[in-house]
């Protein structure tokens, strides 16, 4: 049995790659190896034996050799046979290939280091849907559906109507747009009085549309998520629906939904204000994995309410 028996920086002229490795490293992957040393450095060292032969780490050498290291941090293996090492050295591969990805946790972990600024744009994060597959009309035939990805690197909208139907977990929403590969940026969208004033024109389009336009008679009103953060000063989700609601001439509560923390997987969420009105649009500005909008939209009916979603920007 192999076991670990000490650490030390090593001459990566002295490191031997294993010349059978069957795992191929791209110029991409090193590249983004080569960005993962410079942003967090050499922190996974080399694993090898004591004839200095690779055993894991081929990827991570290459980047270093790319970067100019001289020598880089390496565990020394003992107790395995020729056998045992050269066996290790697939299964070192190919066990992650295994693993998945939780998709909804990678997301609200995503929005976190952004928010925080972190460096993540070279992980070129790109997944497939967050959201349930949607209903397809029934054929005979076994159905089949896409996987539609979504992109977390410099996500942009380029505002054109693109009106579609979504559901996360058992509750339906409405977007308005999508994330495109031209156009700004969703923070840009965010603070641009424009983009505020065509979300209200289309929104208020949308909803007298499909709704009519006498929604105050029959008891409707407007609210927003919970704000996970930037509860204090300008709010683009909570002008576009007070706006719109004016236009509507229904009431707007604003922060009926609190929201106690900025976890966008579990949103700690509380109803602050209760709508008199028992019919509610419940609007948010951008949707990514749309926990939230669902969780808001289930804790309402709970309490009687008949809600519905409509987004501004789908993320996915």
């Amino acid at each position: 049995m192999g076991k670990v028996t000490r650490m030390e920086e090593v001459d990566v002229d002295q490191l031997k790659p294993y010349e059978k490795n069957a795992k191929i490293h791209g110029d991409d992957q090193i590249e983004k190896l080569c960005e993962s040393i410079r942003e967090y450095g050499f922190i996974s060292p080399v694993l090898i034996d004591s004839d200095m032969n690779v055993i894991a780490g081929h990827g991570r050498l290459m980047a270093a050799k790319k970067l100019g290291m001289r020598k880089v941090p390496c565990q020394f293996i003992e107790g395995l046979s020729d056998a045992q090492r050269r066996a290790y050295i697939l299964a070192d591969n190919r066990l992650n290939e295994y693993s998945e990805w939780n998709l909804e946790a990678v997301a609200g972990e995503i929005e976190s280091l952004q928010l925080e600024e972190a460096n993540i744009k070279f992980m070129e994060f790109q997944f497939g849907s967050l959201e349930e597959p949607e209903a397809e009309e029934e054929t005979g035939k076994e159905t089949e559906t896409k996987g539609k990805a979504w992109s977390t690197r410099g996500a942009r909208c380029d505002m054109k109507l693109n009106i579609t139907a979504r559901v996360k977990s058992g509750h339906w929403y409405t977007a308005l747009h999508a994330v495109s590969k031209e156009g700004k940026t969703l923070e840009e969208i965010k603070n641009d009085k424009k983009c505020e004033k065509q979300l209200i024109s289309e929104l208020t389009e949308y909803i007298e549309g499909a709704m009519g336009r006498n929604l105050a008679a029959t008891g409707w009103a407007m609210i927003t998520t919970g704000r996970r953060r930037h509860r204090e000063g300008y709010h683009f989700a909570t002008e576009v629906a007070r706006k719109t609601a004016r236009k509507l001439k229904i009431p707007f509560y604003e922060d009926a939904i609190q929201c106690g923390n900025a976890d966008r997987l579990k949103p700690a969420l509380t109803i602050k204000e209760k709508p008199k009105e028992k019919n509610l649009i419940l609007f948010d500005d951008i949707i990514t994995t749309g926990t939230t909008a669902s969780r808001t939209a289930e804790l309402l009916e709970q309490e009687g309410y008949t809600v519905i979603t409509i987004i501004g920007i789908r993320n996915q």
